[in-house]
């Protein structure tokens, strides 16, 4: 009988944390999932699929808006991104230049938009199997590591969906809205943290009126760990955002970016295929990384579920397009 309970709390054990598995699922896809117009788009060119994929992406064209207004925030953000370590390709030693053209028309085969942010793709001379995105003077670069193509199993279709992923971290600007959300966090915890010394300053101003030797030490303390504690988040952002590194939420969107795309294609599975292609390797490059960072096995989990699941979708899409159009009615 006890075998049997013990059974039975297994499977619920189970059955719960499936549960709050598929919820975790559904609340990113509410967020990333592309919009459900471009999922719904066939017969049309690749180029046309991604100009849908940046001109129907609302969160994209609100970051976009915002940058726009040009108020104090939105310069700061421009100055860093000014100056943000940039790629430089037409000068790089480890630029392959004998695989620039097969870069060229792989691109041409991706659909990069003509009138969308300047990008480009290089082979650089690296025998880690991994590619990635940089910034350069006027968009963004993909670069694939020689490394790559070193390793057995990789195919076209394979490759396409590495580039469809990297060209979704470029395209939506995720390095500029990483940034630009740093500073929007760093605002709200200003003002919080004003706020909450404001709050501690009346308590210890208060007790002092009881005990007026008790609290100098205590007012101290309180402003150097505050000003230690603002050094190494500083210190921290800074290293997060020149080294590229992009969230846990960015990383799925340009999962399902490049999923979704390869699934227009009529070959999703090739972008599954890509995953565990990469994933030893990447998985040991960010083994010993404290910036937060999915696993290739759970990347391959959710976009499993997404494909098992088109019931779910991005919700969130419809709600902020809600919005942008009640701003244009003009009464």
């Amino acid at each position: 009988m006890r075998k049997l309970a013990l059974i039975y709390a297994s499977l619920f054990s189970i059955a719960a944390f499936a549960g709050s598995l598929e919820k975790d699922y559904q609340k990113i896809a509410s967020k990333f999932d592309v919009p459900i117009e471009v999922r719904n788009l066939s017969d049309v060119s690749n180029q046309d699929y991604w100009n849908a994929f940046l001109n129907k992406n609302e969160a994209y064209l609100k970051f976009e808006s915002d940058m726009d207004k040009n108020k104090g925030l939105e310069q700061k953000a421009k100055r860093m991104m000014i100056e943000a370590p940039k790629f430089y390709p037409q000068y790089s030693a480890y630029v392959d230049r004998s695989k620039q053209s097969f870069c060229d028309s792989l691109l041409t085969e991706l659909g990069v938009p003509s009138d969308g942010p300047n990008c480009t793709m290089h082979v650089i001379l690296d025998d880690n199997a991994s590619a990635y995105t940089v910034l350069t003077e006027d968009g963004f670069a993909i670069c694939l590591n020689s490394g790559l193509f070193d390793r057995p199993g990789l195919n076209r279709d394979m490759l396409l969906g590495i580039v469809a992923h990297e060209y979704a971290h470029g395209a939506l600007k995720h390095s500029a809205r990483d940034i630009y959300a740093r500073l929007h966090n760093e605002r709200t915890n200003n003002i919080l943290g004003n706020i909450s010394y404001l709050t501690y300053a009346v308590v210890v101003a208060a007790d002092a009126a009881y005990n007026p030797d008790a609290n100098s030490y205590a007012a101290n303390n309180y402003f150097v760990n505050k000003e230690a504690e603002r050094i190494e988040k500083e210190k921290e952002a800074k290293n997060a955002i020149f080294a590229y590194k992009y969230s846990v939420n960015q990383e799925y969107e340009a999962d399902l970016a490049a999923f979704r795309f390869m699934q227009f294609l009529g070959k999703e599975d090739a972008y599954i295929d890509a995953l565990k292609f990469l994933g030893a390797d990447v998985d040991l490059i960010y083994a010993n990384d404290p910036t937060p960072r999915p696993s290739t096995a759970s990347r391959i989990a959710f976009l499993n579920y997404m494909d098992e699941n088109p019931a779910v979708r991005n919700t969130e899409n419809d709600k902020l397009r809600k919005k942008r159009m009640k701003k244009l009615i003009v009464y």
